[in-house]
């Protein structure tokens, strides 16, 4: 939510200097999410996802997927750690 109200003030800066047309606007983000996926937690993890708890860097499938359907997370060397999104307007 903060990145969309941050990209739409930047979007409506453009519109209202008439800059608009004439600016490349390339977004893009760091690696992965730094939250682990529940069902691949390791042996012993607790099992309350961010939903239940604020505080848990961990989700679970049902509420939503952080890294999209890829495995792993920031800084792993799967593809869930590695790619990230990328629009150009």
């Amino acid at each position: 939510m903060q990145v969309d109200r941050a990209i739409g003030q930047v979007e409506s800066a453009l519109k209202e200097t008439g800059s608009a047309e004439i600016t490349l606007l390339i977004i893009t983000s760091d690696n992965g999410s730094f939250m682990y996926r529940l069902d691949n937690a390791p042996e012993g993890t607790q099992r309350e996802d961010h939903v239940a708890k604020s505080t848990t860097q961990a989700y679970d499938r049902s509420h939503h997927q952080s890294n999209h359907i890829w495995r792993g997370t920031k800084a792993d060397i799967w593809d869930g750690g590695h790619r990230v999104p990328f629009i150009v307007r």
